[in-house]
């Protein structure tokens, strides 16, 4: 499967007094179309692991994300918030389901480093009240007018301090974590995009699969794109009215219905339930979160007949986590992949230490 080339967008002049909806609903914009230059026409025909078999660099030494290569951003800025106002009801089953996932997460930090804050398009004030203080990081110029618009004024009045950083937090993370060594951390609708910020997809798959030992000792959480392409659910709402796929990751793939799947295994069970067909695109994702992670699998209809499947996850201390929250579960349910799973950790963590 070819990657995402990126967005090919149609500037326009936009009167400076235009209302915010009267702009956004004028503005012309095209999706990010894949390369399907000798593509199969079986959707996951080429669906890669985590990570790629022929990886170019070494996941072992948590590199650094490599510098953008393929312009300006292709990720956010006008036309993103022109998409999202536009499909706001569209949306909003997946922006439940996200925030009734959030709802029954829980930060020790009283303190938030929101990356890819954007508008808060995904996410309810509800949730970024439960912080005292919020450090708002993105590199769109617009994300902070709109923030301030869709949640300024309710965290105001309920205390929240929320201070912006127009800045690429993922080029600078090490420093930004020494920076706030006690805050927790979300990464809001980031990561699965950085395949469109670069030309070399195995340094952006090496180095989301190497973010957790870089946030060792943190906690930190994760929503991002997994899979997206086009799909003919015939019940498309029946599909976003079931609770969230619950799902374990183990190492190579995920626990997923009761089942140890690898993770091209996992994405197939998930297209069949949306009808998918034609090429999907891997955001190469699957390995973020460390083996023991227990996640939610969201599905998002992004634009009628292209769907995306959403990863979700939360790590208290990388590693720890997962261990304590096995050993606790290995009583019941499914002790022997619990233990089967605290094995494979044992190795990890040996093989880390020699």
């Amino acid at each position: 499967m070819q990657p995402v080339t990126g967005l090919s967008v149609k500037g326009q002049i936009v009167p400076q007094r235009a209302s915010l909806p009267g702009l956004m609903s004028r503005l012309a914009c095209r999706e990010p179309v894949a390369n399907t230059a000798g593509a199969q026409p079986v959707y996951n025909s080429a669906m890669p692991t985590a990570p790629t078999p022929d990886s170019t660099v070494s996941r072992s030494a948590a590199p650094r994300f490599p510098m953008p290569s393929v312009g300006p951003n292709r990720t956010g800025g006008v036309v993103w918030h022109a998409r999202a106002l536009q499909a706001s009801a569209r949306w909003q089953p997946t922006r439940d389901a996200i925030n009734r996932w959030l709802a029954g997460i829980s930060f020790d930090s009283r303190q938030l480093i929101l990356v890819g804050a954007s508008a808060g398009w995904m996410m309810s004030t509800d949730f970024l009240a439960r912080f005292d203080a919020i450090e708002a990081i993105d590199i769109d110029p617009l994300a902070a007018p709109l923030f301030a618009w869709r949640h300024g004024l309710r965290l105001k009045r309920r205390g929240v301090q929320v201070r912006w950083h127009r800045m690429d937090a993922l080029a600078e993370l090490d420093e930004l974590v020494d920076r706030w060594p006690e805050a927790g951390w979300l990464f809001d609708n980031v990561l699965g995009q950085q395949i469109y910020r670069h030309h070399d997809l195995d340094a952006v798959e090496a180095a989301l699969a190497g973010l957790a030992q870089r946030l060792a000792g943190r906690e930190w959480a994760s929503v991002h794109d997994w899979l997206s392409g086009p799909a003919r659910p015939p019940a498309p709402q029946a599909v976003l009215d079931l609770p969230p796929e619950r799902a374990v990751v183990e190492p190579g793939g995920l626990v997923l219905k009761g089942q140890s799947q690898r993770f091209e295994i996992a994405g197939e069970s998930l297209l069949a339930t949306l009808n998918a067909h034609g090429q999907w695109q891997d955001h190469r994702t699957a390995g973020v979160f460390p083996a023991g992670t227990e996640v939610a699998l969201i599905p998002w209809e992004f634009r009628p007949g292209k769907w995306h499947w959403l990863q979700a996850g939360h790590v208290f201390q990388c590693g720890q986590t997962a261990r304590t929250r096995f050993e606790a579960r290995a009583a019941r349910g499914n002790p022997a992949k619990a233990l089967k799973i605290l094995d494979e950790l044992d190795r990890s963590e040996r093989t880390a230490r020699s």
